[in-house]
């Protein structure tokens, strides 16, 4: 389990998104309502994949419009965003109705393993987000973690202490 969460907010660029993706060498990034906090996405660097030399202007988007256009929902077609369009939500600020149509896929600190496990198997995730009180990240789960801790070798037994004469 991952302490930190890098998480970008919703309103910064796609392409600045990305670019601290790779200075931090992370494979993804929650996406946060600017002003909440909470956790509304997820920007991986599968979301770059098939994207077109025609398609880079859509780099310059929000990455929350970004994430909408690239996952094929309905609040801002690719030729409108091309063309300058903006998403009605992204201008009014409401991140969250947005990216309604792409949840996160997350737990709170207080569910179990268990849960956790579930939603992995079940969905097929590679990671689920861990969300405090508030809705904000607050630490995020990975396939591989869940595997180290399961594969983790037990702890070696002391040697016996020495026969005192």
């Amino acid at each position: 389990m991952q302490g930190k969460v890098f998480s970008v907010q919703a309103s910064m660029t796609a392409l600045e998104a990305l670019s601290q993706m790779a200075r931090d060498h992370k494979s993804c990034m929650g996406i946060t309502d600017p002003q909440t906090g909470q956790l509304l996405g997820n920007i991986s660097v599968s979301d770059l994949r098939g994207l077109s030399v025609d398609e880079f202007g859509l780099l310059l988007l929000s990455v929350g419009e970004y994430v909408a256009v690239r996952r094929g929902l309905p609040v801002l077609s690719k030729a409108d965003a091309l063309a300058g369009k903006r998403a009605e939500a992204a201008t009014s600020g409401n991140w969250a109705k947005l990216l309604s149509g792409a949840p996160v896929v997350s737990v709170r600190i207080t569910d179990t393993l268990e849960a956790v496990l579930e939603l992995l198997a079940v969905r097929g995730l590679h990671r689920v987000y861990v969300v405090d009180d508030k809705g904000g990240p607050a630490s995020i789960i990975t396939l591989t973690d869940v595997l180290r801790l399961i594969t983790r070798p037990a702890a070696p037994t002391p040697p016996p202490a020495p026969a005192q004469e």
